[in-house]
């Protein structure tokens, strides 16, 4: 468990575990009226997708290459974040996350990202650690701007959705860059 945050934006970041099914079933619920690309993990909120995305969750922790935590609050389960390893000779893993529509616009995002950040370039020998989002996603570019991530570029038409394709942008944070933030 690792705790983050203050008032308004404080919470903790556990390990997902194939028995929180229930608590990503309600936070799905949220996400029906309001469909948008690339929002959802693995792009299937169903009870089977949902199962699937743990079960792969659990397996990659294991064999070791990645780490999916649930971002809990006083109000229940607010999203997920996720690490995978891109490379472990070179030190170079993603992240991804998510948080629940009414979650969002408090800090939450950011606090939560940057605690997992902080604790990944503590306990881990990362290099350096990198955020895709769709350039259409205004609000998780924005994130990785405050957290002192440099967008390096666009990988166009990279992530495929229903209805077509999208913009990948590229941020990169290394991890001297992070400890100079004095974070």
């Amino acid at each position: 468990m690792l705790a983050f945050g203050e008032a308004g934006r404080a919470g903790t970041l556990h390990r997902v575990e194939r028995d929180d099914a229930p608590a990503f079933e309600a936070l799905a619920q949220d996400y029906a009226p309001v469909p948008r690309r690339n929002e959802w993990l693995d792009a299937d909120p169903s009870p089977a997708g949902i199962a699937r995305f743990l079960e792969g969750a659990v397996a990659r922790r294991l064999q070791g290459e990645g780490e999916w935590l649930g971002i809990w609050t006083d109000a229940g389960l607010a999203g997920a974040i996720g690490m995978e390893l891109l490379s472990t000779r070179a030190g170079i893993a993603s992240i991804d996350y998510l948080l629940g529509p009414r979650f969002r616009g408090r800090g939450l995002a950011t606090a939560a990202v940057g605690a997992f950040i902080d604790h990944l370039f503590r306990s881990t020998p990362l290099h350096r650690i990198e955020i895709n989002p769709d350039v259409d996603n205004k609000p998780s570019c924005a994130l990785a701007d405050r957290l002192g991530f440099r967008r390096e570029g666009v990988l166009r038409e990279r992530l495929h959705y229903s209805d077509g394709y999208g913009d990948q942008a590229v941020y990169a944070l290394l991890q001297q860059e992070w400890a100079a933030r004095g974070t």
